[in-house]
């Protein structure tokens, strides 16, 4: 191996230069730093059975007591994996030391073997570190018959710290990479909720504009022609003076209904442009219902029939314009999948503690490989362009499952499609 490689599997050019990556490796040393105090304890309590002498055996005691202790000092807590290296190290040394005197040699040489481990493992070591590690348990058993198999031991602990070393740091930015990912996830959905509110808003001024066009038209021709009646009163005769009075009467009761149905129109405006005012609250879902219908009616065929079985509902407590964005969307899915006649029934049910609504179409219906991932975003390719598709219904579906509900779609190509909703009344 290349010097240059070498140096750079024991010494991890500036990995923990990242102070998230350095806050991960801190977490883990106090773990790290509770296992080896943990192993070294437990160890000094079978040397104190007879596995290993008592000075030997107390020492190691000591030296986990010690480790414990550290876990009390938040001052610490920058140098715990230091510190548990320097335990780990002094430990091992200790044990290794012990392997020529003891009697029972076995035990005191997997002493050695099980500290070394623990600390390349459990510790987040960089791998010269580990290697230091090492070299102190060779160091503490200079003069025992042991040295090719403590070396050994030292290579072996040294590859452990550099591969988890190297597993840590890239789950660390896998992370960071799903982090980066979550919020250009929420960027792109935050774009599309107002995409979809500025569509739903073109679709209110297209139906308002066609609304609004005839009893304005009404009006302006009313007032005309009843002006030209008023100014006929001083000229007609009496026998004209009964017909043109019966004409302004019937004028009247027209400008009247089409004055009547530009105050609804106003109200239902304000209704529509408040509807964002107050964030969440209280609302009707049959009302959002027929704005969405009125708002789909004005781009359908004559002979495409609305039908609506709304039952009472009780008002749920829920954004309404977004709601009102997802009635939108599957009613003008539903209308583009009819050619030609047809009808889209939209009911509405109250259930256990749910408000359930129900838009049926009896379009074309969808295949069963398109609606297996009707839900996933993507993108299509349709006459060498590039064209996102299902974005509408993705988020839709997001919509309502922020209220705490669910969407089912149910489907049979030629049969129609129905689009099911359903919210909790406590939303």
């Amino acid at each position: 191996m290349p010097l240059a490689r070498l140096r750079e599997v024991l010494f991890p050019s500036g990995a923990e230069a990242d102070e998230g990556f350095r806050q991960e490796i801190l977490s883990l040393s106090q773990r790290g730093l509770k296992a080896v105090a943990g192993v070294e304890v437990m160890l000094a309590l079978l040397g104190l059975c007879g596995l290993l002498p008592l000075i030997p055996a107390a020492t190691l005691m000591a030296i986990g007591l010690a480790t414990f202790s550290l876990l009390r000092f938040n001052a610490a807590y920058a140098r715990y994996r230091g510190l548990a290296l320097l335990s780990a190290s002094a430990a091992a040394a200790l044990a290794s030391r012990t392997i020529m005197t003891s009697m029972l040699q076995d035990f005191a040489l997997g002493a050695v073997v099980v500290l070394v481990l623990t600390g390349a493992a459990a510790l987040p070591l960089l791998p010269v570190q580990s290697l230091a590690l090492g070299l102190a348990a060779v160091a503490g058993g200079y003069d025992c018959n042991h040295h090719l198999f403590l070396a050994m031991l030292t290579v072996v602990s040294v590859a452990i710290s550099a591969t988890l070393y190297t597993q840590r740091r890239t789950n660390y930015l896998s992370y960071l990479s799903v982090l980066q990912a979550t919020q250009d996830y929420r960027a792109i959905q935050s774009r599309l909720v107002v995409a979809e509110n500025s569509a739903t808003m073109v679709r209110l001024s297209a139906a308002l504009a066609h609304e609004l066009s005839q009893p304005v038209g009404t009006v302006i021709s009313g007032v005309d022609t009843l002006l030209a009646v008023c100014a006929r009163h001083a000229t007609a005769g009496p026998d004209q003076q009964a017909r043109l009075l019966t004409l302004e009467q019937d004028l009247g009761r027209s400008l009247q209904t089409s004055l009547d149905r530009l105050k609804r129109m106003v109200n239902r405006i304000q209704r529509l442009t408040n509807l964002d005012e107050a964030g969440v609250r209280p609302t009707n879902l049959n009302e959002l219902l027929n704005e969405a219908a009125g708002l789909v009616r004005s781009n359908a065929s004559e002979h495409v029939l609305f039908e609506f079985r709304l039952q009472p509902l009780p008002d749920i407590r829920c954004r309404a314009q977004q709601l009102l964005t997802v009635f939108t969307v599957i009613l003008t899915n539903a209308l583009q999948a009819i050619d030609g006649e047809g009808s889209i029934q939209i009911s509405s049910r109250p259930t256990a503690g749910r408000v359930e609504i129900r838009i049926q179409d009896s379009g074309r219906g969808i295949e069963p490989a398109r609606l297996n991932a009707i839900f996933d975003p993507g993108f299509q390719v349709a006459e060498g362009r590039v064209s996102t598709g299902n974005w509408s219904l993705f988020t839709a579906r997001q919509f309502i499952k922020d209220h705490g509900g669910d969407m089912r779609i149910q489907s049979q190509s030629g049969e129609g499609t129905t689009v099911s909703l359903i919210l909790p009344c406590s939303s």
